[in-house]
């Protein structure tokens, strides 16, 4: 399967606003893909894993909703729409993280984009699978594998040259 798609990014809610304000989430994308005459072009929702950060952030960043728990919530009100996401992967070790991965897959996530550390870490640091790492790993359980792309960063067409070498099938 090649991965060709306009995609919707939505940030899963805060925890204590659960389930009605992730509701009112996937019913304002198809408001505002009728209003804005995309309905019917949106392919996938995409949403990114949100971890706990330094403390040190200019916002607080309350607990959120999981990726999986999130779509779970939105996916029925977004009939014929796919997912995508980010899954931290420096966290866990490879056994976790193929048993996360399955179950992101089988819930109707067709590409997952491997992300890694917070800016406060290192790359490389973790106790897990390197995100890098995880883009060859689980090659035959994830069809589009996604790598983070940084244009403005400094050495980031070396870093995404290795990440396509490693396997990544998007960005």
């Amino acid at each position: 399967m090649t991965l060709n798609t306009v995609a919707f990014e939505l940030v899963p809610p805060s925890a204590d606003l659960g389930r009605e304000q992730a509701l009112e989430e996937a019913r304002k994308v198809l408001r505002f893909a009728k209003d804005t005459g995309i309905d019917g072009r949106i392919g996938h929702i995409m949403i990114p894993g949100m971890i706990e950060e330094d403390d040190d952030r200019p916002v607080e960043l309350k607990p959120r909703l999981d990726v999986l728990d999130f779509w779970t919530i939105i996916k029925p009100e977004l009939p014929g729409l796919k997912g995508l996401c980010t899954q931290v992967t420096a966290f866990m070790d490879e056994a976790s993280l193929r048993h996360r991965l399955t179950d992101l897959r089988d819930a109707g996530f067709d590409g997952i984009a491997f992300v890694g550390v917070p800016r406060t870490m290192n790359d490389g640091e973790g106790s897990g699978v390197a995100p890098t790492d995880a883009l060859s790993m689980y090659d035959q359980l994830v069809p589009n594998r996604g790598a983070i792309l940084i244009p403005t960063r400094d050495g980031e067409q070396g870093r995404f040259n290795f990440k396509c070498n490693q396997g990544a099938t998007y960005a």
